[in-house]
C-alpha cells in the first residue's frame, strides 16, 4: 500500500474562480458516531469512502426544459436562480441532437474548470453524487466518464442527461455537483488531494491535448503519444 498524490487545479483562463470550491473527501461529510458499532465504524465503508472526493455547485441555477415536436428549448427560472442571464449562456449549452445517447432525453452541459494530474497511473471516474439526497431530484443523470489522468489531464465537463421534461433541474450553491473517485493498480493504495500549481509545463502539455475531439473520434486513441511527450514531472504542490 502507498499514498498517492493528486492534485486538482482550475482553468485560470476563466474570470470568477472564486465560485468553485475546493474538492473535498465525502468523509468530511460525517457526523458523529452514535456508538462504536456506528456506520462510521465499519472498514467496508470506510474503505469505499476514502476514494472519492465531492465537488460542490457553484452557483444557485434552476433550469425548465421544453419539447416542441422536435425542438428542445432549455431556460433558467427566476426563480431558484442566482447567475446573471448573460452568465448562463456562456456556461450552458444544448449539445447537437446526433451527440445524445436517444432522440428523447437531451443533453445539456455545464462549463467545469475542474482538472486532476498526478505522476502515477492513476484513473479517474467522474460520477453523479449518489449518496447525496439532494442528487434523488434531479430528473435525470450526470453521463459519467473514466480516463487516465497521468497522461491526460483534461479538464472536465459536466454534461446532463434529461430523462423526466416535467420537472426542472435544480442545482443549488455548495450542494454536491458530482464525484471523483480514483483508483490505481494496487486496491490498498489510498489517494491524497492537494492543490496543484499550473505551471507553464503543465499548461502546455494540456494545450496538446486542447480540441483534439475535433480532430479525431477516439481521443483515447492519443494516450500512447501522450504517454511519448509526457514530461517526468507534471504535479507541483501549490504553496499557498
Amino acid at each position: 500500500m502507498s499514498s498517492i498524490k493528486v492534485g486538482w487545479l482550475l482553468e485560470d483562463s476563466r474570470p470568477g474562480n472564486f465560485i468553485y470550491n475546493s474538492p473535498k473527501s465525502i468523509n468530511l461529510n460525517r457526523g458523529k458516531p452514535l456508538s462504536h458499532m456506528a456506520v462510521q465504524s465499519c472498514p467496508a465503508v470506510n474503505q469505499f469512502e476514502s476514494r472519492y472526493f465531492e465537488v460542490t455547485c457553484p452557483f444557485d441555477l434552476r433550469l425548465r426544459c421544453e419539447q416542441n415536436k422536435d425542438q428542445f428549448e432549455i431556460y433558467s427560472v427566476p426563480e431558484g436562480t442566482r447567475l446573471d442571464e448573460d452568465l448562463i449562456k456562456q456556461n450552458l449549452s444544448l449539445m447537437p441532437k446526433n451527440t445524445w445517447r436517444e432522440e428523447s432525453k437531451p443533453v445539456i452541459q455545464i462549463e467545469c474548470p475542474y482538472a486532476f494530474i498526478t505522476d502515477d497511473e492513476v484513473f479517474l471516474t467522474q460520477l453523479p453524487p449518489f449518496l447525496s439526497f439532494n442528487y434523488s431530484y434531479w430528473p435525470g443523470t450526470l453521463i459519467s466518464g473514466r480516463f487516465n489522468i497521468q497522461d491526460w489531464p483534461r479538464t472536465l465537463s459536466w454534461a446532463f442527461e434529461w430523462h423526466d421534461l416535467s420537472k426542472d433541474l435544480i442545482l443549488k450553491r455548495n450542494k454536491p455537483w458530482f464525484y471523483v473517485f480514483f483508483e490505481s493498480n494496487n486496491a490498498n493504495d489510498v489517494f491524497k488531494l492537494i492543490e496543484a500549481e499550473y505551471t507553464e509545463e503543465l499548461r502546455n502539455y494540456k494545450k496538446s491535448m486542447h480540441h483534439t475531439p475535433r480532430y479525431v473520434s477516439n481521443t483515447f486513441s492519443l494516450f500512447k503519444t501522450a504517454k511519448e511527450r509526457r514530461p517526468k514531472k507534471l504535479l507541483v504542490e501549490k504553496k499557498l
